[in-house]
């Protein structure tokens, strides 16, 4: 059975790496992780994009800030 997990982001330069590392490091490996980026005005959307290129598991959407509502219900 698949998994998929969703983390929202804005601004979260500061743990994101930490985040998503630890997501790739579970033992579980058939997961899809969509990293959804609200608008971030710091260093998160090169953190995002170094993962999603280092692990064919994970992708982002960007998406204007709109709050972290909007950024879960984005197709």
């Amino acid at each position: 059975m698949s998994v998929s997990i969703i983390v929202t982001v804005f601004n979260l330069e500061n743990m994101l790496e930490s985040c998503l590392r630890s997501i790739a490091n579970q033992t579980y490996s058939d997961i899809d992780v969509i990293i959804i980026n609200d608008g971030s005005s710091d260093g998160s959307q090169d953190i995002i994009e170094k993962f999603c290129k280092s692990d064919k598991r994970f992708e982002f959407i960007y998406i204007e800030n709109s709050g972290v509502t909007a950024a879960r219900k984005k197709d």
